[in-house]
């Protein structure tokens, strides 16, 4: 499969997300157009390696009680529900991932990072949809949860789990990110809130 040349059509013209199409064409011949959604004014398609165009955070709070995962509740409007996730946010122009998740978990909770444990490279968030990409960032993190630095669209809900609530909550039926439930999974099946040295 390749993209024809420079078939890539702007449709939308809105300030923070644009639909565009290209054209392509499988191997065997046969053509057709696909849209996708992008954050991008120019969208660049093809080998370059991908940048981050955003952080996803995964907190582990160290406490007297022992590690606790930062989980977030927060209203999204596509969904017209709440959502289980993680803090997560844009990365600001010029801003490396680190700046980015630092200022990303203070804003969405109040609390402060302290360690990156590990940090992804850009990894597409819905391949079929939008060119958008994350870095998913392990992190530890100290404080004291609050919401006093949200903006005044942002509803967000902080949760301090424990490894019992982890599983608890992985096996509700409520509505997740698709990285924060396999997250929930991955500390389930460690069978500990806790990153291997």
């Amino acid at each position: 499969m390749r993209i024809l040349g420079d078939s890539l059509k702007k449709l939308t013209d809105l300030r923070w997300l644009n639909l565009f199409e290209v054209e392509c064409e499988h191997d065997s011949g046969a053509r057709g157009t696909w849209q996708f959604a992008s954050r991008k004014a120019h969208p660049v398609l093809g080998a370059a390696p991908l940048e981050p165009d955003a952080v996803f955070i995964v907190p582990l709070l160290k406490t007297s009680s022992g590690n606790r995962l930062v989980v977030t509740k927060e209203f999204r409007v596509p969904l017209g529900d709440y959502e289980y996730s993680f803090p997560a946010g844009l990365r600001d122009d010029g801003e490396d991932v680190q700046t980015a998740a630092r200022r990303e978990l203070s804003e969405e909770t109040g609390l402060e990072l302290t360690r990156i444990l590990t940090a992804s490279p850009a990894v597409a968030a819905s391949a079929g949809l939008t060119d958008e990409c994350a870095a998913v960032v392990f992190v530890e993190c100290t404080g004291r949860p609050h919401r006093g630095n949200l903006d005044g669209m942002e509803e967000i809900e902080v949760f301090l789990l424990d490894y019992e609530g982890v599983v608890n909550l992985r096996r509700t039926p409520a509505k997740f990110s698709a990285k924060a439930w396999i997250v929930l999974l991955l500390f389930e099946m460690m069978g500990e809130l806790a990153w291997p040295e």
